[in-house]
């Protein structure tokens, strides 16, 4: 009887140190595979990265807000070069390009509005310019470009101010004033950074107080790739330009002779020059009337002049 009870207590024993195994092992195996998890999702988390993308698609120009904009977790790989992973980083931006929904967000997809105003000033330009025709700057000033009346789409004829060879006088150089009209009915692009378009709008100010600020010393003219040349020499050699302002329903082109000073005197007192043009005439004495004498030799008859006696 009592090896009975020995027995059934060492078998509950040994039943209760097998459960305590049990669980012991299990715990062991359960932290083991907690621990394989955790180091796999550190590791999985290590390779997955949080970017922006547009929940909706984002017209170029349009300022970015948080409504328009959504986070993704996606594996690295797939993690777009400078993309946005602070919304910090996007506010107050502009897209500079069409955004598709769900689209990643990247920085070279958005812009200050100041960069997005000049960006699209640059790319309206290009597209402005006719085929065949080249953009070239010209540099002026308020009397030369029409104290700063002349606006993008005008047409202007250039002028050159110059110093132009002259004949030598006693073995030296000599030059003279002129003025030579070199190209008519010229295409004016852009006035300074004006393309003709409402950037005050963009930068947030109206236009009028855009227009009361506007100062510029450049004017971008159309020119064909033989103009392009001439213009280039004549503001390398330090020649004045000077652009006049021509009438929309005016496009005739005429051909004007340069202007120095004798062209000038020529225009405004043209009696005075052609007076002096002619050559002095001078007084000649008359000579005294001469006697004819009718002499015959036959059927042939002579004349004789006698030389009137001197009083």
């Amino acid at each position: 009887m009592v090896s009975k009870r020995i027995t059934l207590i060492i078998g509950a024993v040994l039943s209760i140190l097998s459960v305590i195994l049990v669980k012991v092992y299990l715990d062991q195996q359960r932290a083991g595979v907690d621990s394989i998890v955790k180091r796999k999702l550190e590791k999985e988390r290590q390779n997955l990265s949080t970017v922006f993308v547009a929940k909706r698609d984002i017209r170029k120009g349009t300022p970015i807000d948080s409504g328009m904009i959504a986070t993704e977790i996606i594996p690295n790989q797939y993690v777009r070069p400078q993309a946005v992973n602070s919304s910090d980083r996007i506010a107050g931006l502009i897209a500079a390009v069409d955004i598709p929904a769900k689209e990643q967000i990247s920085k070279t997809m958005l812009m200050a509005a100041q960069e997005t105003a000049v960006a699209e000033s640059y790319l309206t330009l290009a597209m402005a310019i006719p085929a065949g025709k080249r953009a070239v700057a010209v540099p002026v000033d308020p009397i030369s470009s029409v104290a700063g009346m002349i606006r993008p789409g005008n047409y202007v004829d250039l002028i050159v101010m110059a110093q132009i060879p002259g004949q030598k006088v006693d073995g030296k150089d000599t030059t003279q004033s002129a003025s030579l009209p070199v190209l008519q009915n010229v295409l004016v692009l852009s006035v300074g950074q004006d393309m003709g378009v409402d950037e005050s709008r963009m930068k947030g100010r109206s236009s009028k107080e855009g227009r009361k600020q506007e100062q510029f010393n450049i004017v971008t003219l159309a020119l064909s790739p033989q103009e392009t040349s001439i213009v280039s020499f004549v503001i390398d050699q330090g020649a004045k330009l000077r652009l006049a302002l021509r009438s929309p329903s005016d496009a005739q082109i005429q051909i004007v002779a340069p202007t120095n000073w004798e062209a000038l005197f020529q225009y405004v007192m043209p009696q005075m020059i052609k007076v002096r043009s002619q050559p002095i005439q001078e007084d000649v004495p008359e000579e005294p009337p001469k006697h004819k004498v009718e002499i015959y030799h036959g059927f042939q008859k002579e004349d004789v002049y006698l030389a009137q006696p001197k009083k």
